[in-house]
């Protein structure tokens, strides 16, 4: 079997690339995108980079379609070269007090029972695996970010 190699990626370029692969469900949900900041380089298998962008905007996607048509739908990714850092943040219901500790967690779901709740622990699993990692973070940690759920990937073994 084949393994896919490491290799020097830029990260704007990815989430770019994962964007564009959830283009339909983000327009069909009516979820206004956005990318700011500088991009950094990673190194790391690609499938695997896009796998973390694509479960974290496929959470979102699914969270802000359930709100009222007449709400806001934004989805906010800041690109922080300083720390090596990117942060998601979106406009829907956050993640409630009683859920933050097990959000990581395999089988875990805020999407219903019908959903296998593996997304953000796959995500943890790549970054683990790395030495990086993912953090649900407040609205206040960081300048910009929304009033829903906010989530700081960081791709350094520095982790502050």
């Amino acid at each position: 079997r084949k393994v896919a190699k490491e290799k020097n990626l830029d990260i704007r370029e990815i989430i770019d690339s994962t964007l564009l692969l959830q283009d339909n469900a983000i327009k069909n949900a009516n979820i206004q995108a956005s990318v700011t900041g500088e991009s950094f380089s990673v190194h790391m298998r690609e499938g695997s980079c896009m796998q973390i962008f694509n479960n974290l905007i496929d959470n979102t996607v699914y969270l802000l379609s359930r709100k009222s048509e007449n709400d806001t739908r934004k989805l906010k990714i800041i690109l922080d070269s300083k720390t090596n850092s990117v942060y998601m943040s979106d406009s829907g219901p956050g993640v409630t007090q009683r859920n933050r500790d097990m959000i990581f967690e395999p089988f875990f779901s805020m999407k219903g029972e019908d959903w296998r709740g593996l997304g953000l622990y796959i995500v943890k699993e790549i970054l683990d695996e790395k030495r990086w990692g993912i953090a649900l973070v407040d609205n206040y940690d960081y300048p910009g970010l929304l009033k829903g759920a906010n989530f700081k990937i960081v791709f350094s073994e520095d982790k502050e």
